[in-house]
C-alpha cells in the first residue's frame, strides 16, 4: 500500500512519456520532433529550465532546436527525463570483432545480439523482444524511429558516449553519471570489437581534456589489454587523440605505482635513524 501512490504517479509519467498528452513543449533534432512536458524536463536539466523561463525565443516558441545533436542520443535523453533510465540501441555491428567471436552480455537496459553462427538479426525484430521491459514499453512511434534510423555499424558504446556528452552539455548530472557507468560496463566486454575504436573516437571528440571520467575509462580498458596497441587500425585511430598522451601518463602512473609497491619502508626509529646518519659521514 506504501508505494501504491509512488507508482501511480510513475505510471502516470510514463503515460505522458508515451501519448506526448497535455505536452506544452518540443524539442527538435535532425528532422525528428519529440513533445514535453516543461514540468517534466526543466527539473531536470538547468538548460532547459533557463530556455522556458528566461528571455529567449525558446520561451515565446515553446521550441529548442538541437540540430547539432544526435537524435538517438537525444531520444535517450528525452526517455531518461521521464524514466530515469534510458533504454541504449542494440549492438549489432557487421564487422567482425578483433579477436574470436562477441558474446551475449545483457547490462540495464540494453540488449545486445549475438553473432558467428547465429543469424543476424535486424533492429525491428529486437525492439519487438525488447518490450518485455519497462522502459522500453515508453517508447513513443517517433522513438522507435529514430532507434530505427541508427546506422547498423554504430553500437551501444558509442551511444553511451553520447549520451554522456549531451548529459554535460545540457547540464543533466544524473544522466551523465548514469551513462559513464553503463559505458564503463560496455566497455569492459566490447573492447575486441570495432566499435570500441568507434566509441574511442567519440569520446575523445565530444569531450573536454579536464573532462576525465569516460576518457580515464578508455585509459583503464587499453592498459588492462595492451595488446590493442598491436593492431594497425588502433595505431591510425589513436594518432591525432589527446588518447596518446593519456596512455603514456597512464602507463607512467602504474610505473611510478610498481615502484613504491616495490621500495621497502624505513624505519623511523631513533636507533635506525642514528646508524643512517652514521653511514652518511664522511670517513
Amino acid at each position: 500500500m506504501e508505494d501504491q501512490p509512488r507508482d501511480e504517479i510513475n505510471d502516470t509519467v510514463r503515460q505522458l512519456f508515451r501519448t506526448s498528452a497535455y505536452s506544452d513543449f518540443r524539442i527538435t533534432c535532425g528532422g525528428y520532433e519529440f513533445n514535453v512536458h516543461k514540468a517534466v524536463i526543466c527539473p531536470r536539466s538547468q538548460f532547459f529550465a533557463k530556455a522556458c523561463d528566461g528571455p529567449f525565443k525558446e520561451a515565446s516558441t515553446g521550441v529548442v532546436a538541437l540540430d547539432g545533436d544526435d537524435p538517438l542520443a537525444v531520444a535517450m535523453m528525452v526517455q531518461y527525463f521521464y524514466l530515469l533510465n534510458y533504454t541504449a540501441v542494440v549492438d549489432n555491428s557487421p564487422l567482425q570483432p578483433f579477436c574470436g567471436s562477441s558474446s551475449q552480455h545483457t547490462d540495464d537496459g540494453e540488449r545486445v545480439i549475438t553473432r558467428g553462427a547465429k543469424r543476424r538479426r535486424t533492429e525491428v525484430t529486437t525492439i519487438a523482444e525488447s518490450t518485455a521491459t519497462a522502459e522500453s514499453k515508453a517508447f513513443s512511434d517517433v522513438m522507435r524511429t529514430v532507434l530505427l534510423a541508427w546506422p547498423k555499424e554504430m553500437g551501444s558504446l558509442t551511444l553511451h558516449a553520447k549520451v554522456y556528452s549531451l548529459a554535460e552539455k545540457y547540464d543533466i548530472p544524473r544522466l551523465k553519471k548514469l551513462s559513464l557507468l553503463r559505458f564503463e560496463r560496455r566497455a569492459r566486454s566490447d573492447w575486441m570489437k570495432h566499435n570500441f575504436l568507434q566509441a574511442v573516437q567519440e569520446v575523445y571528440t565530444s569531450t573536454v581534456d579536464t573532462d576525465r571520467p569516460m576518457r580515464d575509462i578508455v585509459v583503464k580498458v587499453i592498459s588492462e589489454h595492451p595488446s590493442l596497441l598491436d593492431k594497425e587500425e588502433v595505431q591510425e585511430q589513436i594518432k591525432n587523440l589527446d588518447l596518446c598522451f593519456d596512455l603514456m601518463m597512464g602507463f607512467r602512473k602504474a610505473l611510478t605505482a610498481r615502484t613504491v609497491e616495490q621500495t621497502p619502508p624505513t624505519c623511523t626509529c631513533t636507533n635506525c635513524r642514528t646508524d643512517r646518519a652514521a653511514q652518511k659521514r664522511p670517513r
